[in-house]
């Protein structure tokens, strides 16, 4: 749906301003003038740097742009637009489905993405949500900052006007009734000694019937007046509770609460302030849905990535299988694993609850038994010695790690025993000084062979392996011949926290 025209808080809207950037003239053109069509106000650009002196000069409601532009990319213009105080809700293109960079791109706050070719109508119904969502978060930015200047208002006005409250009517009547805040000053016993005329219409009863403090926060679940004496007895105040009242005539509503305990006429009693925050539970209840969903999708997104991948692992397994040719059964079979390192990947973001990072301790556990229940050998005199460090990282480190951690259990399990000998299979995972991840493998078989070069791999999984370490992880990979195979790899890591992770034993 189009909002233009729309009321948001009684103020009618301007004409949304929409950016468009993409390389292809004919991509951009098209875009624009359905855009232009639907009475959107529409800049263009061909390149992230004209797109940000755009931005710069003009204030943007939204931002669609191609993932791939000549000189940067559609991520770092992103990162560029969410620096800004006012950031656009953006919404990217992409000529195919790249997981990882769309993921990407949807955890920098990105709001959705299409593919190419764009469908009119698809776009219009995504651009008219982006532009509901900015409108939403317009407007809750609106109200909290109003939130906040009464908030700091009355603060700094009570306690200027505390004494003179007490003191002298006169001096304080004035502003007693014509806050904005509903105010009212009880005894110790509940009873109302001063209430104004915000407080009345709030709550729906006049200064007459507003006898108690139980009226003033009819309370939809009931008991809220004891809730807020406990505290205040504990707490000796109560600040910014939020709570959902009811007025005289049933309709809910919901208020922002301060207790203070002040003296009235010479006597101790305590001061009610209340603040309708209706309106901006309204918008918080909209976006939390909205984040809620968007959880949802980007748990499908894993859940369903996880499935493809592990259908192709099943076909690949199948034709294993019915084919007789060993050396071609081994090749499906390291293909498997393969896609199975980077399923599994997907399968702990699944499982996760922030859906960015992996516990790195269990996925190479399961990574190592899969190698080692599977590795077609016999495991009397063979022991494990594994010791791991307490690591979260990353999807985007966890799955170039993952292909490369597979590469070598593959060898490291696999080969050096196969003659049936006893021997120690050795896995240890470290995290060193400045984020330094340091991971050994390693046994007491025969080694590897002397012919092997690391700097010319002879062998894809080897050429892959040092490949994924070097250039995407900025690692080094070291192997050596010590009573054994010994593999030494150390990259650095954005390691994940999240608050109260504790490592599966």
């Amino acid at each position: 749906m189009n909002i233009i025209g729309e009321e948001t808080a009684g103020r009618p809207t301007q004409p949304n301003t929409i950016l468009v950037v993409d390389d292809e003239e004919g991509g951009r053109t098209a875009t624009s003038l359905i855009l232009s069509r639907s009475n959107f106000t529409v800049y263009s650009a061909d390149c992230v740097e004209t797109a940000m002196n755009i931005l710069s000069r003009h204030d943007v409601d939204l931002v669609i742009s191609d993932i791939r532009m000549p000189d940067q990319s559609g991520i770092e213009l992103v990162k560029f637009i969410k620096e800004q105080p006012r950031s656009p809700e953006v919404i990217l293109l992409t000529g195919y489905a790249d997981v990882p960079t769309l993921q990407s791109a949807l955890r920098l706050g990105v709001f959705d993405y299409l593919e190419k070719p764009i469908d009119a109508q698809h776009l219009k119904h995504i651009v008219s949500q982006a532009l509901e969502k900015k409108v939403l978060l317009d407007e809750q930015q609106r109200i909290q900052e109003q939130n906040q200047r009464y908030q700091q208002q009355l603060e700094k006005k009570v306690d200027e006007r505390t004494y003179h409250i007490v003191e002298t009517e006169e001096q304080y009547r004035g502003l007693f009734e014509n806050s904005n805040l509903g105010i009212g000053i009880f005894d110790n016993q509940g009873s109302s000694l001063a209430v104004n005329h915000t407080l009345c219409r709030m709550t729906g009863y006049s200064a007459d019937s507003l006898k108690q403090l139980d009226l003033a926060l009819r309370s939809i679940d009931g008991g809220i007046v004891d809730k807020l004496t406990t505290l205040l007895q504990q707490d000796q105040e109560v600040l910014n509770y939020e709570a959902e009242l009811m007025r005289a005539n049933g309709q809910r509503y919901w208020a922002n609460l301060n207790l203070k305990p002040v003296h009235y006429a010479g006597k101790p009693a305590f001061l009610l302030t209340m603040l309708d925050v209706s309106e901006n539970k309204v918008v918080e209840i909209k976006l939390t849905k909205a984040l809620e969903e968007r959880d949802l999708m980007l748990r499908e997104i894993h859940h369903r990535t996880k499935n493809n991948m592990n259908v192709i692992i099943s076909l690949l397994n199948m034709q294993a299988y019915a084919n007789a040719d060993s050396v071609l059964r081994e090749i499906l079979d390291k293909v498997s694993d393969r896609v199975y390192s980077m399923s599994m990947v997907h399968e702990m973001i699944y499982m996760s609850e922030d859906f960015t990072s992996i516990d790195l301790t269990q996925y190479i556990k399961a990574l190592f038994a899969r190698h080692y229940s599977g590795a077609g050998i016999s495991h009397q005199g063979i022991v494990t010695d594994l010791s791991f460090a307490e690591v979260r990282i990353g999807m985007s480190q966890a799955i170039p790690l993952g292909i490369a951690l597979n590469e070598i259990l593959a060898n490291v399990v696999k080969h050096p025993f196969q003659a049936g000998g006893a021997g120690t299979i050795t896995l240890k995972v470290m995290l060193k000084e400045d984020q330094v991840l340091q991971i050994e493998i390693g046994d007491n078989g025969p080694g590897f062979p002397d012919v092997l070069d690391l700097e010319s791999p002879a062998t894809l999984g080897l050429h892959m392996t040092k490949i994924l370490i070097e250039d995407q992880l900025h690692g080094h990979l070291k192997l050596s011949n010590d009573q054994g195979a010994r593999v030494q790899l150390t990259c650095p890591i954005s390691q994940v926290k999240v608050p109260g992770f504790k490592p599966k034993g």
